[in-house]
């Protein structure tokens, strides 16, 4: 029985672990395991990785003719080779699909730069444990104000416009059925002022709410002074409320609503950059159990990461 050890103080070398006859049965050569550490130490080789910038994961700097890297994953595979006594090669790359066909070829010994682990991935390589979270993020442009004549009611909410609303047609009934009958049994008070048509009563109710003056061609019974009282104070109270509000609105003007999730963004936009993976993220999406997934799948479009960003200013 034989092994293959790429990694030995003679280099990569076949050894033979045990054997077996008939007779004697299994014979361990070596400690009894077929199946030996390949890995517990590199015995100072050189190993290829790859790896391109990604802050603040890995860094690189050009001082000179040398390139210098820094970062928390080239700074925790140098205390892995420390540990395992070996040295690396960064081998160049010229985007992400590269550095990972690197390693899918056996060109590069690992991508030690940190990866999203889905199903999609598995199928090509091995992932280390997983030892960092990181939530997914899209980015938009900021949304930009634009004038309305809906400005004028946002000081106040739709359920209030709604009360304010019924409360108008309420005392407009109530002051055209007073009227009525007051006109109709003092004969004095249609020839003083005429007849006070439906509009005349609503062109004084929704006058008083608005800050206007009486005509006092209303009449002058006592119910009506009492509605018209009330009336007026509910006008006072509605009016100063919109009118400290909108001071304040006009002020801080009202943005509008962001998407917050993934169904809230399918809703609002027609098209989505990520990073170029080879479609590996793409097909991710399209394959999610989901349908707010899938569409976001259907959505995505590869692109360098500015390139989607000025996309994003540019297109809105």
């Amino acid at each position: 029985m034989l092994v293959h050890l790429p990694y030995s103080p003679d280099g990569a070398r076949v050894v033979q672990v045990a054997s077996w006859t008939p007779t004697s049965g299994l014979r361990y050569l070596t400690p009894p395991t077929l199946f030996p550490e390949k890995y517990t130490s590199f015995y100072g080789a050189t190993i290829n990785v790859t790896a391109l910038t990604f802050e603040p994961y890995w860094k690189e700097s050009i001082e000179g003719n040398t390139t210098r890297y820094s970062g928390t994953d080239y700074n925790q595979l140098v205390a892995v080779g420390q540990t395992l006594n070996f040295t690396f090669r960064v081998l160049p790359s010229r985007s992400w699909i590269e550095v990972t066909d690197q390693v899918q070829i056996r060109k590069s010994f690992m991508a030690s730069v940190i990866y999203a682990v889905i199903p999609q991935e598995l199928e090509r390589w091995d992932f280390t444990f997983a030892y960092d979270q990181a939530a997914g993020k899209f980015a938009m442009a900021t949304p930009v104000i634009t004038p309305s004549w809906l400005s004028f009611c946002y000081p106040l909410s739709g359920q209030v416009w709604i009360g304010v609303l019924a409360c108008t047609l309420t005392v407009c009934f109530t002051l055209v059925k007073v009227n009525m009958q007051v006109i109709t049994r003092r004969k004095m008070w249609q020839t003083r002022h005429g007849v006070l048509s439906t509009g005349s009563v609503v062109l004084e109710s929704v006058g008083t709410l608005l800050g206007q003056g009486l005509f006092g061609r209303l009449s002058t019974s006592h119910s009506n002074h009492i509605l018209v009282g009330t009336w007026l104070f509910f006008g006072v109270v509605v009016g100063t409320a919109y009118r400290a509000s909108l001071i304040a609105s006009l002020t801080l003007p009202r943005m509008p609503p962001r998407p917050e999730t993934v169904e809230e963004l399918v809703k609002v936009v027609d098209r989505v950059t990520i990073r170029s993976s080879n479609g590996t993220y793409k097909k991710f999406y399209l394959n999610s159990e989901s349908s707010a997934f899938r569409e976001l799948g259907s959505m995505m479009v590869e692109e360098d990461d500015m390139d989607g960003f000025n996309a994003t200013l540019k297109m809105k």
